[in-house]
């Protein structure tokens, strides 16, 4: 099964190399990947703990296959690997890091720790010069699935390592007792070390499980592009595209004259003269840098292992935001919205002691979270605990709300909340030449 369909794409690779290429057969490539783009996006998983069958991880596999050029070993290569079976599932929305399994780009550690009938232990990596995101497994005899804390990864003398990031998650598959789950490291500069220790706790114990990597790390391959492009009216510069294994760095600078904030770049992605698309990241880092800054870093999943004829970074949809609309004003003693945004898109607040809530009517699917930084009259800044979402009955309206750790009737009215995303875009057609 898996050499045919290989033998169709090796085929239709060949025809596409032969093929010379107009530009409104690249125009119509983009599109199709700007609709892939979109396709992909409404089928997103909505929560990091979840599990799936074998039966389903085969569909995975082949889906994957048929949409890739890859290996023909590819199916054998994830056989061979314990666990690998897993880890397809917690990253198959993840086109980067499937590519860097399917070229065998995975290293093996098998770095084991167990206490109190606890065993964990790290079975891989995939690595390169600017981040690490490691695989990990359990195996628990409470048959109750272990809630993993407090992560850190120094060096292995304890030292620590300068401007890392991380985020991890747990994926809750079939087993009561043996699960899995990813941890990702990011760094500002490149490491000096390949032996680490991971921290971190379960539980309340503490858990340290020291660690090497074994196999020289791929350096990135970089775009010097310096473009400046317009989305009505709004100028963005693209300054660099930094391609790792892990994933792309999107290098941007917003013009300091525009009008509008610019609060998130939905649909920015890579596309190849046959349309195929790297879009965003699912579940993991997004994006770098506040909505008001000037410098901003966008992460999408990784090329590294696809070398294009030609390659576009391409953009047609921004959530944007008048500036001086980018807040919301609320009397928190009469509990009404004295200044919003034009359209009258917040409505029906509702404030319980330290919970503010209101309903977002958007006008497609919308999920941004868009508290910002909250003030009272005195220029106090109120601190959050807590905040929530949630669908109603109404089409493409959410109900979302912010806690606060005092009593909003402590704070002098009115109070004025930053908005941070906001449903409302901006439409264009960015297309830059990267190769």
């Amino acid at each position: 099964m898996f050499n045919n369909e290989e033998e169709k794409l090796k085929k239709y690779s060949e025809s596409l190399d032969k093929a010379p290429i107009s530009e409104l057969e690249l125009d119509a490539a983009i599109m199709k990947g700007f609709l892939n783009a979109k396709e992909e996006k409404k089928v997103k998983r909505s929560g990091l703990k979840w599990g799936l069958s074998v039966a389903f991880v085969a569909i995975i596999l082949l889906t994957f296959i048929t949409s890739i050029r890859v290996s023909p070993a590819f199916a054998s290569y994830v056989s061979t690997i314990p666990g690998m079976e897993k880890i397809v599932e917690m990253i198959s929305d993840n086109k980067g890091m499937m590519t860097a399994i399917e070229n065998e780009y995975y290293q093996e550690i098998g770095a084991s720790m167990e206490k109190n009938g606890l065993q964990i232990t790290i079975d891989g990596a995939i690595a390169d010069e600017q981040g690490i995101v490691l695989f990990y497994s359990w195996d628990w005899e409470k048959k109750t699935n272990p809630n993993v804390d407090k992560v850190e990864l120094q060096k292995a003398s304890g030292e620590e390592l300068d401007n890392v990031s991380s985020f991890y998650a747990t994926y809750y598959g079939d087993s009561e007792s043996t699960n899995q789950g990813m941890m990702e490291f990011y760094f500002q500069t490149p490491y000096d070390t390949n032996d680490f220790l991971l921290n971190f706790e379960v539980s309340g114990e503490e858990y340290n499980i020291p660690f090497s990597l074994n196999e020289l790390v791929k350096t990135k391959k970089v775009y010097d592009v310096h473009e400046t492009v317009q989305v009505e009216g709004q100028k963005i510069d693209v300054t660099t595209v930094e391609v790792y294994p892990t994933r792309v760095l999107v290098h941007l600078e917003v013009d300091s004259d525009n009008t509008m904030l610019l609060l998130d770049f939905e649909d920015i992605r890579l596309v190849d003269e046959t349309g195929e698309t790297w879009g965003g990241i699912a579940n993991g880092f997004t994006a770098s840098g506040g909505h008001t800054d000037k410098e901003r870093i966008i992460y999408l999943q990784s090329n590294y292992f696809h070398e294009p004829e030609q390659l576009y970074l391409v953009f047609n949809r921004i959530q944007a935001i008048d500036k001086e609309e980018a807040y919301l004003v609320i009397d928190t003693e009469k509990e009404v919205i004295l200044e919003q945004p034009k359209g009258n898109r917040l409505r029906n607040l509702e404030i319980d002691s330290g919970t503010l809530s209101l309903d977002i009517h958007a006008e497609r699917e919308f999920n941004g979270h868009i508290y910002g930084e909250v003030k009272d009259a005195d220029g106090n800044i109120l601190d959050s605990n807590s905040s929530f979402s949630r669908t109603t009955d109404e089409e493409l309206v959410n109900k979302m709300g912010i806690s606060f750790e005092k009593n909003l009737e402590k704070y002098k009215s009115p109070i004025t909340i930053e908005l941070v995303y906001y449903p409302n875009w901006i439409e264009g057609e960015a297309k830059i030449k990267l190769k």
